[in-house]
């Protein structure tokens, strides 16, 4: 007589659920870290107090987190994983042409005119912990550059009018852009009545074209 077959739903289960509770338990404790990396910087935030503000025990955190330069590197990659999303919405549906400003626009009306706590987060990280841990600045530039290669394609559709030329120079001002755009709100958080954001952000596109006009002429002069 042969043998029941065993119910394969059953056992597939308790590995599903034992996912499904380790995912949500990971996100409570970045829900927890990132509201008090927020709040307290990341020299005052201490993982007894994660752990009490995610309601999970520390050897939770240090089951889903090496320590708390991991935990907090995985803060800045979610929330940078959220902002690109949304900025990519803007990607999808942006008239050719207009991509550049309409990315730019977007961006900053998103942040309220002020710097987004990952962003915060992002530079204290790379100034307190970067010379110390290469690991966690790689992870860091590794965010930088999702958000340069997503301005360098708003630059190549910019610049879609100079042909095979328009993707090395979008490549070059990228990084330009990111760091005008940052500057620009840390600019503004610590004298918002001198920094326009508004003004910024139009003036921008004119200022990358200058420079791409000056390295177009520095290209072709003998």
């Amino acid at each position: 007589m042969n043998a029941p077959s065993p119910d394969r739903s059953r056992t597939r289960r308790p590995g599903r659920a034992a996912r499904a509770h380790g995912k949500r338990s990971r996100e409570a404790i970045l829900d927890a870290a990132e509201s008090l990396l927020a709040e307290r910087g990341f020299a005052g935030t201490g993982i007894a107090a994660i752990r009490e503000r995610s309601g999970l025990p520390a050897s939770s955190i240090y089951w889903f987190f090496e320590n708390k330069e991991d935990l907090a590197a995985a803060v800045v990659e979610r929330a940078m994983d959220r902002w690109t999303k949304m900025l990519g919405e803007t990607r999808d549906t942006a008239p050719p042409g207009e991509l550049f400003d309409r990315l730019m626009r977007r961006a900053l009306d998103e942040m309220g005119h002020a710097l987004p706590p990952f962003l915060r987060l992002e530079m204290m990280l790379a100034l307190e912990r970067g010379a110390q841990d290469p690991a966690l600045l790689a992870r860091l530039r590794a965010g930088r550059e999702t958000g340069r290669r997503m301005t360098e394609d708003a630059l190549a559709d910019a610049f879609s009018k100079l042909g095979d030329r328009a993707r090395p120079l979008a490549a070059d001002l990228s990084s330009l852009a990111i760091a005008w755009t940052q500057g620009a709100l840390v600019g503004h958080l610590l004298d918002p009545e001198r920094i326009d954001l508004d003004a910024l952000a139009d003036e921008l596109g004119v200022a990358l074209a200058a420079v791409a006009d000056h390295r177009l002429k520095r290209e072709r002069s003998p």
